[in-house]
This record gives C-alpha cells, structure tokens and sequence, in this order.
C-alpha cells in the first residue's frame, strides 16, 4: 500500500488495516522508529469502533504464519484462509511442510509488552474466543491450521478460562464436533492449574529442599510449631521412674530402686 493510499488515515486506522490485510509490511512501516513505550501504547490500545482491538481483528481472520499450502484439489472456489495467498493455476499438490511467511500474529507476539487478552466492546471476547468463533465456521479441512494458531495464541499467554458478556469461556465456544480442539484448550489449562505442583519428600521444606542438618520442614500454615527440646516419651518415662518416689511393696524391687538412686548420685 502506498504513501498517498494512507494519505488522511490516522496510525491507528492504519494498524488496524495492515492487522485485517495481514500486511506485516505496513505495520512494520507504521512502528518503525518508535520507542518501545509507544509501541505498547498503540497495539494494545487502538481499537476499531466496534471496540476490537487489534489482536481481535487478526485472530478473527485466522492470519497466521502456520498455514499449510493445500493442493487446489482439496479448495473450494474461494481460498479456505482469509491470509492464503494461492494461485488459480496451481494443480501440483503442495507438500504438508509449506508455510506461508510473516504474518500479522506471528510480529504482534513479539512486541514489547503485547496483550495477549485484551477483551473488546460487544461480546466481552478475547482474542482466543474470536479465534475459535473464526474456527467454528470453517470447514472441518481447515482444523488442522487452526488448531496449530490456537495453539500458539495459548503459548504465547492467552488464557482460555476468561468468561465473556454471556458468561462463556473460549473452551466453552468450541464446536462439539471438534473433540481435538477441546482436548488442546484442556492439556494447556491443566499444564497452567498444575504448574505450581511439587512433591515435599522426607526432610524437606515446602520448597522440596532439605533443610539444613537433617532438621524437621516448616510445620505448614496454621499449623502449631513443633515443641523445643522435645524429649522422647520412653526416655521422659525413664527419666520419672529414677526420680519417683518408690510406692511398691516387694523388698527385691525396693533394693534395686535405692541402688540406682546410689548409682544416679
């Protein structure tokens, strides 16, 4: 797009074109030279007057790098990626490892500060729910791609446990259909519920790391603190029978108790 194209567009129009076109080219353009301060500033809050933000306007469209160049057989009359870029005249069949380049998710992500879930105006939605609401009305042929932009939205921090205006989750949008999908968003909430988890072994603090000689862990919150110069019951017991004032009968047990009296002093 050229310089007189932009003419009368603010910079904020002209990110969220290059975020709809998937022109990493132009917003390049729009964000070079600038300090990484205002850089934040603008993705994360231009927003369109529907009250998308930038991440919504490519999530919506599926505009990621991890697309796989179908062979024309497979196509219906309209290419099946709003990114995809395919010649009419294709027919040779395109190996499953050929991926589109540089595109507007991708370059967004690696941004300074970028937000990975910011929630627009009208539904409440992050991105990852315009994501899924894009996937759901794709043909069951394009799972695969957008499985793997999911995927990635979840990697880079998106959080699929945020509920939008009508109380639902981005799990919660996915096709029924789409059991592999729904298996996904589940392993990356488990792995995040989990990540905190640790075994306490013998000896150990609530860190799992031995204290220091051999010493009893921290008792856990609310727990009482473990008595000082704790003394074994046996040996306490012990201890009171020597010191006791002898109350038996029987003569034997008598002598013995004043000779371990003799011995003790």
């Amino acid at each position: 797009m050229s310089g007189e194209e932009h003419e009368g567009a603010s910079i904020e129009e002209q990110l969220i074109e290059a975020c709809r076109r998937d022109n990493v080219e132009l917003l390049t353009e729009l964000l070079e030279d600038k300090e990484d301060s205002e850089i934040t500033r603008l993705l994360n809050q231009t927003t369109t007057v529907m009250g998308n933000h930038l991440y919504h306007e490519a999530a919506s469209r599926g505009n990621c790098a991890f697309l796989p160049l179908y062979p024309v057989t497979t196509l219906s009359s309209s290419p099946p990626f709003p990114s995809c870029r395919l010649s009419s005249t294709m027919s040779k069949p395109i190996s499953n490892n050929s991926f589109t380049k540089d595109d507007i998710i991708d370059h967004l992500l690696d941004q300074p500060d970028f937000e990975c879930d910011p929630i627009n105006r009208q539904e409440g939605d992050t991105p990852l729910h315009s994501a899924i609401r894009w996937l759901n009305a794709e043909p069951p042929a394009q799972r695969p791609f957008g499985h793997h932009l999911i995927d990635m939205m979840l990697e880079a921090g998106s959080n699929p446990r945020i509920k939008n205006k009508g109380g639902l989750t981005a799990a919660q949008l996915v096709d029924p259909r789409n059991q592999e999908l729904r298996d996904l968003i589940q392993k990356h909430i488990y792995a995040s519920q989990n990540a905190g988890d640790f075994i306490v072994s013998n000896n150990s603090n609530s860190h799992g790391v031995a204290a220091p000689g051999g010493a009893p862990p921290p008792p856990p919150p609310g727990a009482a603190p473990p008595l000082t110069n704790h003394v074994d019951a046996h040996e306490e017991e012990d201890y009171d029978d020597d010191d006791a004032e002898f109350s038996g009968s029987d003569e034997e047990e008598r002598a013995e108790w004043e000779r371990r009296r003799k011995n003790r002093r």
